[in-house]
């Protein structure tokens, strides 16, 4: 095949496919985007989906698989042997409303997050089981440590990042911000008119997101008797609820914790180390990535985006664009990669 992979997965793809059920894949994958992206398709005796991968640059690439087996898998992902590689992994589980009449009457997630994010050095993502009638969506990146020195001047970065992660990895839940570029980066490869470039663009996205939410987080871990798993159902609830509208004003704290039946000091503490940020800086963060999305896509013109997510000042949108992204709105066409 033309397409040649980078140094940081070069056996990754091929030890996905190694890990589902013999012949889960059509016999050929074909060429996309100018012969920048692969994708094989599912088998149709297996179910319904695709594998696909793009190397973004030297040392930086994207995977994304999306699945619906016709029957119940369990996949052990692949390990990387070679060492020197970190993977951010995104996963998206979508049930349907009414299960098919062979399919399970109810799918047991009790033993594994539903949806999240999750990041490690040197490893593979945790084992998953595939349920029949359930859409699963899995986007890695994956990143050398060369290329990760090479793009980041500040050694000390790659020390804490390395710190952060740990043996073990670390996992998230799966944000509005998170969805967003699931979404985006699925529309990408299914257009071939500056689909490469939109999907380059949304990767840098992604990991710039991924990594600037890590290393800001405070570094006083939450005690387990602050947290358990009711809290953290909770607190996902509540990102949901508050990324659903953008049109105005967030709930506020006190209302939150009204509706959810927790405590003011535990919603703002359990929020803060899941998703990195306060509340409102949350949800305006999201609002600015909402509309530089919009702009992006050329859906809205920049007064009509900045009325989407509730400005009625273009002035006070346009400060408020550029206070996260560092450049006006008006420029996001020109912005470089990952900006």
């Amino acid at each position: 095949m033309a397409i040649e992979f980078s140094e940081a997965n070069p056996n990754w793809w091929n030890s996905l496919k190694d890990a589902l059920p013999f012949n889960a894949f059509e016999n050929q994958p074909e060429e996309l985007l100018g012969g920048l992206l692969i994708r094989q398709s599912v088998a149709g005796w297996f179910g319904a989906g695709y594998l696909a991968a793009m190397p973004i640059e030297d040392g930086f690439s994207l995977i994304l698989l999306t699945l619906q087996p016709k029957e119940s898998v369990a996949v052990t992902y692949p390990v990387n042997a070679a060492g020197n590689t970190f993977f951010i992994s995104l996963f998206s589980t979508e049930k349907p409303t009414q299960l098919l009449p062979n399919a399970v009457k109810a799918v047991d997630c009790e033993s594994e997050p539903e949806s999240g994010v999750y990041l490690a050095e040197n490893t593979g993502p945790p084992s998953r089981t595939f349920q029949p009638g359930v859409t699963t969506t899995h986007c890695v990146l994956s990143f050398s440590t060369h290329w990760f020195s090479g793009n980041i001047s500040d050694e000390a970065l790659l020390t804490k990042l390395r710190a952060k992660v740990g043996p073990g990895g670390i996992t998230r839940p799966l944000s509005a911000l998170y969805r967003t570029y699931l979404a985006q980066i699925e529309n990408d490869i299914k257009h071939e008119l500056l689909g490469a470039l939109r999907l380059k663009a949304d990767a840098y996205s992604l990991l710039t997101t991924a990594l600037s939410t890590l290393l800001q987080e405070p570094t006083r871990a939450i005690a387990t008797d602050e947290i358990n798993k009711a809290d953290l159902t909770v607190v996902v609830e509540i990102e949901k609820r508050i990324t659903a509208d953008l049109t105005g004003r967030p709930p506020t704290t006190a209302d939150l914790s009204q509706e959810f039946g927790i405590s003011k000091s535990k919603l703002k503490l359990i929020f803060h180390h899941v998703f990195g940020k306060g509340i409102f800086e949350y949800y305006q963060s999201h609002r600015m990535e909402k509309a530089r999305e919009l702009i992006l896509s050329r859906t809205m013109t920049v007064s009509q985006a900045g009325r989407y997510v509730g400005y009625s000042n273009l002035s006070n949108f346009t400060l408020s664009f550029k206070k996260q992204f560092g450049y006006l709105p008006s420029s996001v066409h020109e912005a470089p990669a990952g900006a």
